[in-house]
């Protein structure tokens, strides 16, 4: 359904996107084209296992080297008629797994071109093509197939805690929430695993809400069981779709990513940035 209403034949992205047609899917496709991993994106990192090519496209998804083909030969690309097409039907049957077909609109003529269609060719004749499904990994990572759990733990290995977010204040919100709110983007806030680091005798370290792990900034607001709830809470009452974050900044951003008005977006930035000191004084509270 998505590559019926957002699939044309000019695009460049692995993620189809009809710019005319508001939604759920251009707030993914917009949040997946933000995604940085170690200055790649994910379309970078996602790598196809080729075998019968019925699944991979071949200029737009990563498949052999460590980008997409629209990236490495991009004036083989404006050729191309098929720009959605398949591996599989580039490949000549007839002719065996190194045999491919083309669709040019005319044929590669000047110097670059000749020059793209040369590296093509050098990379296409080590392809070989089996009657198996085709297969999807997450960048280096041994197992068979694709999983989110890679994902995820990328994502959170990603952040650098020494290049922090830039801190957008909340006017319509208590200064105490600003404030509150910035030192978490800092990572200043006094939990527990920052006391021992700043050398503070204190009798543990885990999470005072949950004891599951350990207190840092990213587990308090973001993966702490009892603060799920409080985030689904709030997504209810607010009518707003359930929040997902992996980090203290996802939550200073989130209300970007919506569809809202810009009134309405500066309003769930500040009941976010309220909710995350009541989070911090219902600690406070149970701590002290």
């Amino acid at each position: 359904m998505v590559e019926v209403c957002h699939g044309k034949n000019n695009q460049r992205s692995f993620l189809p996107l009809n710019g005319n047609i508001r939604g759920c899917w251009e707030n993914i496709v917009n949040s997946i084209s933000n995604l940085r991993f170690n200055g790649k994106g994910l379309n970078n990192l996602i790598l196809g296992k080729v075998a019968n090519g019925e699944d991979i496209r071949f200029w737009l998804n990563t498949w052999t080297g460590d980008s997409p083909f629209v990236e490495r030969w991009t004036h083989l690309f404006g050729l191309e008629l098929s720009k959605l097409c398949r591996v599989a039907e580039r490949r000549l049957v007839n002719q065996g797994n190194g045999g491919f077909t083309w669709n040019w609109s005319r044929q590669p003529e000047s110097d670059v071109e000749l020059k793209e269609w040369q590296e093509c060719h050098e990379i296409l004749n080590r392809i070989s093509l089996n009657n198996n499904k085709d297969l999807w990994k997450w960048n280096n990572d041994n197992q068979e197939g694709f999983s989110v759990k890679a994902v995820k733990l990328a994502l959170i290995e990603d952040i650098d805690d020494d290049h922090p977010p830039n801190f957008e204040w909340c006017k319509w919100v208590p200064l105490k929430c600003n404030i509150m709110v910035w030192r978490g983007n800092l990572d200043r806030l006094a939990t527990r695993v920052n006391l021992r680091r700043r050398i503070v005798n204190i009798t543990s370290v885990m999470c005072p809400l949950c004891e599951e792990l350990e207190e840092t900034i990213k587990h308090l607001f973001t993966a702490c069981s009892l603060v799920d709830r409080v985030w689904s809470a709030f997504s209810a009452w607010c009518n707003f779709p359930q929040i997902y974050a992996f980090a203290f900044k996802d939550i200073m951003e989130i209300h970007k990513f919506t569809q809202l008005s810009k009134k309405a977006k500066t309003l769930i930035q500040g009941l976010m940035f309220i909710t995350c000191w009541c989070i911090w004084k219902g600690r406070n509270e149970m701590v002290f």
